[in-house]
């Protein structure tokens, strides 16, 4: 009886329309699992190692935006005097 309802399912998995919106669902989730696999990697260790690389990457892109910001308005906008009246 167990077997007869795992085959059942397993029918109805192969059979099942990919053009459906569930199909198409799932085709999109498989297709980023993959995508998502090849940047991180495939196990836990991996992915937190990447991730952790990738967040490191960008904070520091961020503090030298910062930096630039500080220098370009210090060095620029500092020497500009404006009239008040």
């Amino acid at each position: 009886m167990v077997k007869k309802n795992k085959t059942k399912n397993n029918k109805s998995d192969s059979e099942e329309n990919i053009f459906s919106r569930n199909g198409i669902k799932n085709y999109d989730k498989i297709k980023l699992q993959e995508f998502y696999g090849s940047v991180f990697g495939q196990n836990k260790d991996e992915v937190k190692q990447s991730s952790q690389r990738l967040r490191f990457k960008i904070y520091r892109f961020g503090f030298i935006i910062f930096i630039i910001a500080l220098l370009f308005y210090f060095f620029i906008f500092g020497k500009i005097n404006f009239v008040i009246s």
